[in-house]
């Protein structure tokens, strides 16, 4: 049943930028956009001519993940470096998730599995 009190349809589909997530702390939350839904972007970088590689995650707070906690855990479950960085520019503002290592799709997985972030939202570039 519709919760407006003026509306005559009984029932509303939900919007198509909703989506239901698991937050830091474990719990089932739906999420509601307005706009288009950006997905995560995981990109691997080499350094020092390919022997040395940093991933990094970008637009988790689009999915109410709270970059800070995801480096910690990212620690945790791959036993490496992680930190985050504000973006650069004024029209960036939130922070990507730096890591040591090629990881680009063991972060995929990890997102999906541990905060249940749906594979189409999910942009993989480099290894």
């Amino acid at each position: 049943m519709c919760t407006h009190t003026s509306c005559p349809v009984p029932w509303h589909p939900p919007p198509p930028n909703t989506h239901t997530q698991k937050n830091t702390k474990g719990a089932l939350v739906e999420v509601v956009k307005a706009g288009d839904i950006k997905p995560i972007r995981i990109t691997t970088k080499d350094r020092q001519g390919g022997r040395k590689h940093i991933t990094s995650i970008i637009g988790l707070e689009g999915f109410s993940l709270d970059p800070e906690e995801v480096a910690g855990l990212v620690q945790k479950r791959f036993a490496v470096a992680s930190t985050t960085s504000t973006l650069p520019g004024n029209n960036n503002p939130g922070k990507e998730v730096l890591a040591q290592g090629a990881l680009a799709a063991k972060m995929a997985a990890f997102l999906t599995e541990e905060f249940g972030v749906a594979g189409k939202h999910i942009v993989v570039v480099g290894k």
